[in-house]
C-alpha cells in the first residue's frame, strides 16, 4: 500500500514537473519566433531597398529602412524582458544596483523615489605626466 501511494505521489510530481518543463519550452520557442520575426521585420525592407536602388535615389526609403534596423535594438530587450523571467530579475538586479531604489519616497526630504550612486571610480595616476 505504501509503495503505491509512493508511486502515485512520484508520478504527480514527474508529471507536475513534465508539464513545468513543457510550459518553459513553448516560452521559449515563443520567444524565439517574436526575436525572429522582429529581425525579419526591421531587416528585410532595407535588403530590399538596397537591392532595388543601389545608387541612392530614394534616400527616404533608405533613411525609413536605417531606421527599422535600429529599432531592433529597443524591441530586442523588450522581448527579452517580458518573455524570460531570469532576463527580468537580472535586468530588475542590475537597475537596482545602478539606482538606488527606495521602497517609501517619503522617507527622505525631497526624494524623487530615484538617487543615482556610481558605481565605478576611477583613481588618475599623475606620477607618470613627469616622465615625458
Amino acid at each position: 500500500m505504501a509503495i503505491k501511494i509512493w508511486r502515485m505521489k512520484y508520478k504527480s510530481v514527474a508529471a507536475t514537473a513534465c508539464e513545468d518543463e513543457n510550459r518553459q519550452e513553448a516560452r521559449f520557442i515563443v520567444m524565439l519566433a517574436m526575436v525572429f520575426l522582429s529581425f525579419f521585420i526591421c531587416y528585410f525592407p532595407a535588403i530590399v531597398v538596397k537591392s532595388y536602388d543601389k545608387c541612392y535615389h530614394q534616400t527616404e526609403l533608405h533613411v525609413f529602412s536605417y531606421m527599422l534596423n535600429w529599432t531592433l535594438v529597443i524591441i530586442n530587450p523588450i522581448v527579452y524582458f517580458y518573455m524570460n523571467e531570469r532576463y527580468r530579475v537580472a535586468l530588475t538586479n542590475l537597475l537596482e544596483r545602478v539606482f538606488k531604489i527606495s521602497p517609501n519616497p517619503t522617507e527622505q526630504e525631497n526624494n524623487i523615489g530615484l538617487q543615482f550612486i556610481p558605481s565605478v571610480r576611477i583613481k588618475a595616476d599623475h606620477s607618470s605626466e613627469g616622465n615625458l
